[in-house]
């Protein structure tokens, strides 16, 4: 008979098998929590900066307002009809009037200051403030722009709203000593974002005094 020598040969064993095993699971759940922890920064920061903008876009809404109430002879708080009048502590919805931008060109066809109120940019309304409430949701339109629009059947990403405060009783803003008996030609206006991102609660809030430079009505 012949002998036949037995060759030994290398492997792996089944510990380091389970060992390489754990170590590739490893790899794999820490770069996908990674990818995921990126992309939802991602997300976040652009729904931060989408936020900042509306923010800002509510203070300069309502100093078109004021400005838009000084050229139809009113004070600069309103009240005229145009726009709802800006009063202390209350809450306005405030959002872009499709109709306002469309029919804006047509300007010079005007014959009477009724029909240039109805061209109004803005609509602008006092509400009572009820967290994410639909009246001052904003949808995405045809443009990618933001409107309000209340009758849509989508949730809205984003809810605006104008705080209008003293601007006399925050020293922080105002030093109500040196302005003595002109309070009343001062407003604080608090532009607020707020959305949802996931189960947690976001905002964005800018504030801004507005003044009645003008001393009244034109």
């Amino acid at each position: 008979m012949l002998n036949r020598k037995l060759k030994s040969t290398s492997g792996f064993s089944l510990t380091e098998v389970m060992i390489g095993i754990m170590i590739l699971t490893v790899a794999i759940v820490s770069a996908s929590n990674l990818l995921v922890s990126m992309v939802q920064t991602n997300r976040l920061n652009v729904q931060s900066l989408q936020a900042y903008f509306l923010a800002q876009e509510g203070i300069e809404a309502v100093r078109n307002i004021r400005d838009t109430n000084w050229l139809h002879n009113l004070d600069f708080r309103g009240g005229g009809g145009v726009y709802a009048e800006l009063e202390e502590n209350r809450y306005y919805s405030v959002f872009l009037d499709e109709n306002g931008w469309r029919n804006s060109g047509a300007v010079e066809n005007v014959s009477s200051p009724v029909q240039l109120s109805t061209m109004k940019p803005w609509t602008f309304n006092e509400l009572p403030y009820v967290p994410y409430n639909q009246s001052f949701g904003l949808m995405k339109d045809e443009f990618g722009g933001y409107i309000a629009d209340a009758g849509s059947s989508d949730d809205p990403v984003f809810y605006r709203y104008i705080q209008v405060l003293d601007a006399c009783e925050n020293d922080s803003v105002l030093d109500a000593s040196l302005i003595g008996d002109e309070c009343d030609d001062f407003l604080l206006i608090r532009s607020v974002v707020e959305w949802k991102d996931g189960s947690r609660d976001r905002k964005v809030a800018l504030e801004a005094v507005l003044s009645n430079w003008k001393g009244g009505a034109l």
